[in-house]
């Protein structure tokens, strides 16, 4: 049933796409601790002349929306579903990684790898 539910979401945020604008990085946090360094790292992208918002949620809807979307997301991920991590991400850690979670989790690390560098315009391949 969720898979239905996540095909039909994927064919509808697909076709709304289309008649949005595309070209913008979206800022994700998931925590309000976060709120604050979302906020400004989407400024200064702004002030340096890069189209930038902010989303916040855990939500399903907002899960979706971020797996289907197009866009260039730069999120402070922690906690986040990584099934649901867009096809062009940025990892932006704002912790340490030698906390137990990060360093003991070889699922993170791997995405981590997986995302985009400075420069980048695809996601990496596997190592």
């Amino acid at each position: 049933m969720r898979t239905q539910v996540l095909g039909i979401l994927r064919v509808v945020f697909r076709v709304t796409e289309k008649f949005r604008v595309t070209n913008q990085v979206i800022v994700y946090y998931g925590w309000p601790d976060f709120a604050r360094k979302a906020n400004a790292l989407a400024r200064e992208l702004e002030r340096g002349g890069i189209p930038a918002v902010v989303r916040t949620g855990t939500d399903f809807l907002t899960r979706a929306r971020i797996r289907f979307s197009p866009n260039l997301h730069i999120g402070f991920w922690n906690h986040f579903y990584p099934e649901y991590l867009p096809a062009r991400y940025i990892f932006y850690n704002a912790e340490p990684l030698g906390l137990s979670r990060w360093g003991g989790n070889s699922e993170w690390w791997l995405l981590m790898q997986r995302a985009l560098g400075p420069g980048d315009r695809t996601p990496a391949s596997p190592s």
